[in-house]
């Protein structure tokens, strides 16, 4: 990241929502859908996170503000507080084509500043820090799991500002996991149970201070899913995803649900439904490859995602 003057519509955002001028502004380079700033300003707070965007794959509606102000409001979770959000005012626009026409570029949230790095190369880490950060994440994620249940999978977008359960875009891989579990015998009803979930949780989406979470960042693809589903997203992504001895494989895989275990049961049969969850997960990650590739705008996000993920695959 490097400083630079803040645009200015940031200016304007930040004087608007905070009263505050900007001392500093560095350009985040590891997003991947939203135009993101670290800010240092000149009141209070005095740092603050502008992101402007960050549609969700799943629904293409940007739904970070109301699931963070969600889970900070019921939740003790390390999710950043929001302290702002909107859209930006388009000259000669009509309320109703702003309204129908609104560009997912156009949604701004300015959050809470956080202390931390992501904890990567996260393979170059400690094995003790690295357990201690799985078994942290499953913790996370059982909370969550606990504290919001749906009748529905499905994705998350906005009427009114309030949230709701949409249709997924392309291949809905937690209705897939759901009805698995419904046809292969005597699946928990836990993991029938739909569930809130953060949707992109990895290495880099974390931040980490003396080997402890402090912040699970990047909510713009939160969805409702299934308990299994998402467990096994994240062995996937935090174990499955690197190259370690097998011994450690076996030992993430237990701190991970251990954590989980702290706040929640897993699934019954969720180790007998896990490699197909992941392989769904698979699928799910090839088509919406796809279907960012038969759009220029798609293009451009499929080559951010990919330069995020190159710090942590490849050496």
């Amino acid at each position: 990241m490097s400083s630079s003057p803040p645009p200015r519509h940031v200016g304007r955002i930040v004087d608007a929502a905070l009263g505050s001028g900007i001392r500093s502004c560095e350009r985040a380079t590891g997003g991947r859908m939203a135009e993101t700033y670290l800010l240092g300003l000149d009141g209070d707070p005095a740092r603050a996170v502008c992101k402007l965007g960050g549609p969700s794959v799943r629904t293409g509606d940007v739904v970070e503000p109301p699931v963070l102000r969600l889970v900070t409001a019921t939740t003790d979770l390390p999710a950043p507080a929001v302290f702002a959000s909107g859209t930006l005012r388009r000259e000669r626009a009509s309320e109703a084509a702003a309204r129908d026409a609104r560009p997912a570029s156009d949604y701004w949230g300015l959050y809470e500043f956080r202390d931390g790095d992501p904890p990567t190369p996260f393979d170059a880490l400690d094995a003790d820090v690295r357990q201690g950060i799985v078994r942290e994440t499953g913790a996370f994620l059982a909370q969550l799991h606990a504290a919001h249940q749906f009748e529905r999978t499905g994705g998350l977008g906005r009427t009114d500002g309030n949230l709701q359960i949409c249709e997924h875009a392309g291949l809905n891989a937690p209705d897939l996991a759901r009805r698995l579990a419904e046809r292969r015998s005597g699946a928990d009803p836990v993991d029938r149970q739909p569930v809130l979930t953060h949707g992109d949780l990895f290495p880099g989406n974390l931040l980490v201070a003396d080997g402890k979470i402090t912040a699970v960042l990047d909510w713009g693809n939160a969805h409702v899913t299934t308990a299994g589903y998402a467990l096994a997203r994240a062995e996937m992504r935090f174990v499955d995803w690197f190259r370690f001895p097998s011994g450690e494989r076996r030992a993430l895989r237990t701190a991970l649900r251990k954590g989980y275990r702290q706040y929640r049961e897993i699934p019954a049969d969720y180790e007998r439904h896990a490699s197909a969850y992941k392989l769904l997960w698979l699928l799910q990650s090839a088509d919406r490859i796809r279907r960012h590739l038969q759009s220029k705008r798609g293009r451009r996000q499929l080559q951010r995602h990919v330069r995020s993920l190159l710090p942590d695959v490849v050496r």
